[in-house]
């Protein structure tokens, strides 16, 4: 389709095509295309340009043009059911790519809606910040993905599962809009050659909000097991914005966390030098069950969250669970949060359950006004800032738990100790406490040190 209109693919299969650049199954340019009641686009091949099952380059203009999606499946249950990007440098987009819709608007875009299945797709490229698995989409006005699943899909380089590098032609980041949407088993760096972030999503460019009951869960890369958010280096361009609200990141059970071969198990965040970062907020998010340095090679920060740059404001509201950091390397750096810089403002109650730590290496952590509960260590370095805000510090762990670092002073407003066992101990370097408000010895034990 070349010319400006709409091409409908109802209750259609297209099986094992092969296309010698874009758009194995389908390519379509400068004008709309619908897939829809139950079609499948499965075992098709592009060999040298991105789009393994289909390409979707609608044009820029002012027409009114979009892709829709609905109620269809690209790839399948099977692995053979895959579609495939095959080339090494451009291969991207194993089930989709898709670009371009017209100038934005209700009826302009991008979106996949009603149970629509993306899976068992490959995307071969490893070169630069190419990727997408399952999806990639590039420049375009709006995003909306709802009610569907983006499942076993393999990049060997980045986003195992959806990349975004979503931006308009102004060089703005576009919006993406993520509603009740089911990310896992999906995989970046599928080559284990150690390049391949954000193994469920690569938020490169754009505006992400995700809300309703999505799950990011049980994917794998080298950084960002769940999710990497980062920037794509263009001084025009703001970093990539992340909004999480609801949902989780992780849950509990065998398979059902995200895991880094590196840092940030659950959550990544790395907008690197960016001269403007996008907002990033994570509200009543559950992160649990997540690992960093889950294939035992050494380092690995962060299990449940890692932030190297940028600002995570708010936290808000979120449990971290169960995290696992620095496996199989000794000493569980992290578990729960590790920052190496950047800023992290709390809010609302924020909860780190099951023995999660709070390591604050570097940047600046603003504690919520509310209450922090903490299960694990708190690890404070000299580098970095840790800021009360006025809330309530509770040390509220089932075993040992340790003030630590080699910050010499920690200031806390109210300050609560009600352990289920096991003692609280003030070690490292730290030589001085001083509480603002409330002191609270509920249960447990509590050694001030020197």
């Amino acid at each position: 389709m070349t010319t400006v209109g709409l091409l409908t693919l109802h209750n259609v299969k297209l099986s094992a095509n092969t296309s010698a650049g874009a758009g194995g199954g389908v390519w379509a340019g400068f004008g709309s295309l619908k897939i829809e009641s139950t079609s499948i686009i499965r075992a098709n091949t592009a060999q040298h340009k991105v789009g393994g099952g289909v390409e979707y380059n609608g044009g820029n203009g002012v027409q009114t043009q979009f892709l829709l999606i609905d109620g269809s499946t690209i790839g399948g249950a099977l692995v053979a059911d895959g579609n495939q990007s095959t080339d090494t440098v451009v291969g991207a987009g194993g089930g989709l790519d898709t670009r371009g819709g017209g100038i934005g608007g209700t009826t302009n875009g991008i979106v996949i809606q009603n149970s629509t299945i993306i899976q068992n797709n490959l995307a071969q490229s490893v070169n630069g910040l190419n990727g997408g698995g399952g999806i990639q989409i590039g420049n375009g006005p709006v995003f909306a993905f709802s009610n569907s699943t983006i499942s076993n899909n393999s990049a060997k380089n980045m986003a195992g599962g959806l990349l975004s590098n979503a931006i308009q032609l102004s060089g703005a980041n576009a919006a993406i809009a993520l509603t009740s949407m089911t990310i896992t088993g999906n995989i970046a760096d599928s080559e284990n050659n150690g390049t391949g972030d954000g193994g469920g999503i690569y938020n490169f460019v754009g505006t992400m909000t995700i809300t309703g009951a999505t799950h990011i869960d049980g994917n794998t890369a080298v950084n960002g097991g769940g999710v990497f958010s980062t920037w794509n280096g263009n001084g025009i361009t703001p970093s990539a914005s992340f909004s999480m609200t609801n949902g989780t990141i992780g849950q509990a059970g065998a398979g059902n966390g995200n895991n880094a071969k590196n840092n940030g198990g659950g959550f990544a965040l790395n907008p690197q030098l960016a001269a403007v970062f996008g907002t990033v907020t994570l509200v009543t998010v559950s992160i649990t069950n997540n690992t960093s340095n889950s294939d035992n090679a050494g380092g690995g920060d962060g299990g449940g969250i890692f932030i190297a740059s940028g600002n995570l404001n708010p936290l808000n509201g979120d449990t971290i669970d169960t995290n696992l950091g620095n496996a199989g390397g000794g000493g569980g750096t992290g578990t729960g949060i590790f920052m190496a810089n950047g800023t992290i403002t709390g809010a609302g109650t924020v909860s780190l359950n099951g023995g999660n730590s709070l390591n604050i290496n570097g940047g600046i952590f603003v504690s919520t006004p509310g209450t922090l509960n903490l299960t694990g260590d708190f690890t404070h370095a000299s580098a970095s800032a840790f800021t009360h805000n006025s809330g309530t510090f509770n040390f509220n762990g089932s075993g040992a738990q340790s003030i630590n670092g080699t910050a010499t002073t920690e200031a806390f407003n109210n300050f609560t100790v009600n352990k289920g066992g096991g003692t609280l101990t003030v070690g490292g370097s730290t030589t001085s406490l001083s509480m603002a408000g409330a002191v609270l010895l509920t249960a447990g034990g509590f050694n001030s040190g020197t």
